[in-house]
């Protein structure tokens, strides 16, 4: 893997709770990919799993839709839970 230097400004808060999320012997970049791959896991395994209502699957979506810095797209019905 080649190593690159690169500085980023970050606030000595986020700094602090990036320290106790590392490894003891763990470097920030290997943090880094750490948490992007926790944030990339696929989430189709997850589908199913929770039976909700058709209210609260459309309050859920609208939440999310809503979000800034994302655009999203819904393109499924819901499946019906009965």
């Amino acid at each position: 893997m080649k190593m690159a230097s690169k500085t980023i400004s970050i606030t000595e808060e986020i700094y602090n709770r990036l320290v106790k999320l590392k490894d003891e012997n763990e470097s920030f970049s290997h943090l880094f990919q750490r948490m992007i791959e926790v944030y990339h896991q696929n989430l189709k395994d997850c589908f199913g799993a929770w039976k909700i209502s058709d209210e609260d699957y459309s309050a859920i979506w609208k939440d999310i839709t809503h979000r800034k810095g994302r655009k999203w797209k819904h393109n499924r019905k819901m499946e019906t839970n009965t």
